[in-house]
C-alpha cells in the first residue's frame, strides 16, 4: 500500500466552486474523503449514507456526495465520503482508478494506468 501527499483540486460537479488541498494518496482506502467544511464550501449535495471501516477497525457511517477531482492533469468524477471537520482529505483507490492513475511501487510517484475496457467492449486479445 502506498501513502503520500499530493496537491489536489476538489470541485462540485459543475466546477462552480473549487478548493485546492493537500490530500493523502492512500491505495488502502476505497473512496475519497472530504472534510465537512470543504464539502460545505463546495456546496456538495449529499446523495446518501454509506458504512465505512476506519483504519483502526471501527465502523462508522458518513454521508456521501459526488465530487470532481483534478490531480496531475487528470479529471475524474467520483463518490466521496464527507468526513468530520478534522478529517484529512484522502484520495482512495477508486478515485485513482477513475483518474486513470496508479502508484509506482516503492515510490511516491503517480503513473498513468491504462483503463481496461476489454470485457465491456467485447475485444479479444491475441
Amino acid at each position: 500500500m502506498g501513502v503520500f501527499t499530493k496537491r489536489v483540486l476538489f470541485a462540485d460537479l459543475q466546477r462552480h466552486a473549487t478548493v485546492e488541498v493537500d490530500a493523502v494518496i492512500d491505495t488502502g482506502s476505497s473512496l475519497c474523503v472530504v472534510p465537512e467544511p470543504v464539502a460545505i464550501l463546495l456546496g456538495l449535495q449529499r446523495i446518501g449514507l454509506s458504512d465505512f471501516i476506519l483504519a483502526d477497525g471501527r465502523m462508522t457511517t458518513f454521508p456521501v456526495a459526488g465530487l470532481r477531482v483534478e490531480l496531475e492533469g487528470k479529471i475524474g468524477f467520483i463518490t466521496a465520503a464527507i468526513g468530520p471537520e478534522e478529517a484529512q482529505p484522502i484520495i482512495g483507490a477508486s478515485a485513482l482508478e477513475a483518474l486513470g492513475l496508479g502508484v509506482e511501487p516503492g515510490t511516491e510517484k503517480l503513473i498513468p494506468e491504462v483503463i481496461r475496457l476489454l470485457t465491456m467492449t467485447g475485444c479479444r486479445t491475441i
